[in-house]
């Protein structure tokens, strides 16, 4: 049987406490590290309420006592997606009594692309948002976007006071 001395098992048990304490402390400083990254990004790249374009009802156009109705793009969150390791914006469409940031009316979350093949930067959504046409019709709100979808909002959904 092998037969330690005093200090044999002292400087051993000295090395193994040291190693713990450096682990830990790595460990500790890993968190600190990840926790000013996550508020960094949720700061840096969380909700704006940024109105990114903005359109009126014109006058030709009657739908109740409580015209105008604007129709207004806003600029919201950013989450992650792993798939192409970059951030998405994500946008909401508004129609209602409210020409700015809405509190109340008729909201919807949409992705926005741009053409494929075009010209449009595909990282410049806003400017690709702000060439959107969009028809007011006694029905509704058409809005078509250069990639070639299009939105119908029927006038039910923005009208009366929503």
């Amino acid at each position: 049987m092998n037969q330690e001395t005093v200090e044999q098992v002292i400087h051993r048990t000295g090395k193994r406490k040291k190693i713990i304490y450096r682990s830990c402390l790595c460990i500790v400083l890993l968190g600190i590290i990840g926790m000013t990254n996550t508020c960094t990004l949720f700061f840096a790249h969380g909700r704006s309420h940024k109105i990114v374009a903005q359109w009126k009802q014109p006058d030709d156009i009657k739908y109740d006592g409580y015209s105008p109705y604007y129709l207004s793009v806003i600029e919201r969150k950013m989450s992650w997606n792993p798939l192409t390791g970059g951030f998405n914006r994500h946008y909401t469409i508004y129609t209602g009594k409210d020409d700015g940031l809405p509190g109340y009316g008729h909201f919807i979350d949409f992705s926005f692309y741009t053409a494929y093949g075009s010209d449009d930067n595909a990282y410049d959504i806003p400017s690709v948002i702000k060439k959107a046409d969009v028809e007011w019709q006694p029905e509704g709100i058409t809005m078509m976007m250069s990639s070639g979808h299009k939105l119908f909002i029927p006038q039910r959904y923005f009208t009366g006071g929503r």
